[in-house]
């Protein structure tokens, strides 16, 4: 369309060669275009939230398998309330303002996960209503800033199931938490949160007056970051350690001789470069690795020096245990292990403990004593550039060696005086 000031006739209306059209459309600030797909997706997605039903209330909650159900801790606190829940799917009207047809499920509380410090329990769902109701693959999620978008697909005050697409920026990013002004009311707790891209990026909990980043206290809504969900219940869930099936698969071979006491590497960094440039699947499983454990990206190198501890212990009690002992005794690295490493490993050596099993306790009692991880990263030197994947590829190798060493015992033990 062309705005004139007066009113042309037909024979006036020629334009110069170089004329050049006004344009009338653009975009304003943001582009704030989607696709119809977008549109589509959501309402997928929208088909795996459901309403939970309480004697006492009612709150939200959504598949993230065919058969799982992920909610608030404080929708769902425990075994016995959940044995008490209907979960209801498709409730919600049409576009005529008809309610759809509904259709509802019991849970299993067998089979449930709870944390009361981030906020979310998973239960089973009976019949899979996945199976018809499609659910929201964790594989999905994604991180999230400040200033991001985020949607919310909700059952407000135990109502029809609705969605907030406007007014929704990110206003707060820490620790476990992301702040919100998308809007939701009582009984949107348990909802999914997503991104411009339909990701999932939190589990929404509560909302008021609540404390930021610097304390300072406002009126927001939060949800719990799905990272640090999918962090805390992935034994429950059944993620596989892709790092401890590569280390006991494809890599068995390299890292047994990278701990033989006879011809010990003399640059493990060396032997860690070659990891990555030599086996592929290495530098993606440190990556997985290190999503699925480590808190914080500067926690990456400890993350993964204690990953290579428990594996070089783990591989350790392998050889005794199946009959593979082909390395007497491990070297003792640079830098050996600290005295609370030793007593660490010490109660696992001559039991008969599967590997696995002794590296998941590993793991874990390191967490309880992160001081034995610094040497260990002090002595990974930051890689040129600031590859997080170098460095944590450095720490691993030198965590297997310190791991191994430390099943074996001191020096001393390893010369004949009983362990």
């Amino acid at each position: 369309m062309v705005l004139t000031t007066s009113k042309l006739a037909a024979g006036e209306w020629n334009a110069a060669e170089d004329f050049q059209p006004i344009t009338y459309e653009k975009v304003i600030g943001l582009n704030n275009l989607l696709s119809i797909a977008w549109l589509s997706q959501g309402l997928t997605l929208a088909a795996a939230v459901a309403r939970i039903v309480l004697p006492e209330g009612a709150g939200t909650g959504f598949l993230i398998a065919p058969d799982l159900l992920l909610t608030n801790n404080h929708v769902l606190p425990d075994a016995d309330v959940a044995r008490t829940c209907t979960v209801e799917f498709n409730y919600q009207a049409n576009w005529t303002g008809s309610l759809e047809p509904v259709k509802r499920f019991t849970v299993d509380p067998d089979h449930f996960r709870t944390s009361v410090e981030l906020d979310y329990t998973i239960v089973r769902v009976k019949e899979s209503p996945g199976d018809l109701y499609g659910y929201i693959d964790l594989a999905t999620r994604a991180d999230v800033a400040v200033n991001d978008f985020v949607s919310i697909i909700q059952h407000p005050m135990g109502g029809l199931k609705q969605v907030c697409l406007t007014d929704n920026k990110v206003a707060a990013v820490f620790g476990h938490l992301v702040q919100y002004s998308t809007d939701t009311e009582p009984g949107s707790s348990g909802s999914p949160v997503f991104n411009q891209n339909w990701q999932l990026v939190a589990l929404h909990h509560r909302g008021g007056n609540l404390q930021g980043p610097d304390g300072t206290k406002y009126f927001s809504n939060e949800g719990i970051s799905i990272g640090s969900v999918y962090r805390d219940a992935a034994s429950f869930l059944g993620v596989p350690d892709a790092l401890y099936n590569l280390a006991f698969g494809d890599l068995r071979a390299i890292l047994i001789n990278l701990v033989d006491v006879v011809d010990p590497p003399t640059d493990p960094h060396a032997v860690a470069a070659g990891l990555l440039r030599t086996q592929p699947r290495f530098s993606s499983s440190l990556d997985d690795w290190a999503t699925l454990n480590a808190a914080a990206p500067d926690a990456r190198a400890a993350g993964l020096a204690a990953a290579g501890i428990a594996t070089g212990v783990a591989l350790r009690q392998w050889a005794r245990t199946s009959g593979h002992e082909s390395v007497a005794t491990a070297a003792t690295p640079d830098p050996s292990p600290a005295e609370a490493l030793y007593a660490l490993a010490a109660p696992f050596k001559g039991t008969g403990q599967l590997p696995s099993d002794v590296y998941a306790a590993v793991l874990t009692a390191l967490r309880a004593a992160p001081d034995i991880l610094a040497p260990i990263v002090a002595a990974s030197p930051a890689a040129p550039g600031g590859s997080a994947t170098v460095t944590s590829a450095h720490a691993f190798v030198l965590g297997v060696m310190a791991g191994a060493r430390a099943y074996d015992g001191p020096v001393a033990q390893a010369a004949g005086t009983p362990s």
